[in-house]
């Protein structure tokens, strides 16, 4: 049985600051540093769990993270400029000295989404400052093309969240991944999702689409990368046989429409 993401996330928590010792004090437990909503999720989750517990954590956000975490007063204040949706965009030496001279903390916990978070993870773990990776995605990570800009600048760090059994074996065969401790917890936008459908009132949301009980309705769910017009246009021409199907599209996060 898949550990709850959070809970998992408070145990090794407890764990590590029993084992960590360091020359210098810390500021905080833990540094977040987040890149896209895939990551960000499972963080605001965890900034969640951190606050019940009396953990304290710092936020670093790049990308549409810096967005969605850009009202919480734990950000790291560190000027240097964004790296935008960039994945490939690198920080230099300086701008990871100011990150690193701007929080102190006993555990790093980044996405896999950037080139940058891999940065910040290898800067940090050469002041033993214990170091983790978690993948969002539901898919191998072997030839998963959003994650080869973090894969490619990072080195070997401690552990690695992962979201299921399934995605155990891309990391045990990927040699950037396979010599880390790899530690199957689950994905706390699941953990949302069953909450959410738990809750729904499946009549009531229906007339608010303005549906009848009777129709049959399908949702496209948008992407961001270069295939994403290719099958819009594919699912549109198809859907022009099923004259009697309700279809909805939402985009994704960064798209404005």
């Amino acid at each position: 049985m898949v550990l709850k993401f959070a809970g998992a996330f408070v145990i090794l928590c407890m764990l590590l600051f029993a084992k960590i010792h360091f020359t210098a004090p810390s500021q905080v437990d833990v540094l977040f540093c987040p890149y896209d909503m895939g990551d960000s999720n499972p963080i605001k989750r965890l900034v969640q769990e951190c606050e019940k517990q009396n953990i304290t954590y710092k936020i670093l956000p790049f990308g549409k993270a810096k967005e969605v975490f850009e009202n919480n007063p734990h950000l790291v204040k560190a000027d240097f400029p964004d790296v935008h949706w960039d994945r490939e965009k690198t920080l230099d030496m300086k701008q990871l000295d100011l990150i690193k001279s701007s929080v102190k903390s006993k555990i790093v916990i980044t996405g896999m989404a950037s080139a940058a978070q891999a940065q910040v993870l290898n800067a940090l773990k050469a002041e033993t400052v214990y170091t983790i990776a978690f993948y969002d995605n539901f898919d191998s990570v072997e030839g998963k093309e959003y994650v080869e800009a973090f894969l490619k600048q990072v080195d070997q760090i401690d552990e690695y969240f992962l979201p299921s059994q399934t995605t155990l074996p891309g990391f045990e065969n990927l040699d950037k991944t396979k010599h880390s401790k790899l530690s199957v917890l689950g994905q706390p936008a699941l953990e949302d999702w069953d909450d959410t459908f738990s809750k729904t009132n499946k009549d009531d949301l229906r007339k608010r689409l303005g549906l009848l009980p009777s129709d049959q309705v399908i949702l496209f769910v948008g992407g961001y990368d270069d295939t994403y017009q290719k099958y819009l246009r594919l699912f549109v021409k198809s859907m022009k046989t099923l004259k009697d199907m309700k279809i909805f599209i939402t985009c994704d996060p960064r798209r404005k429409g």
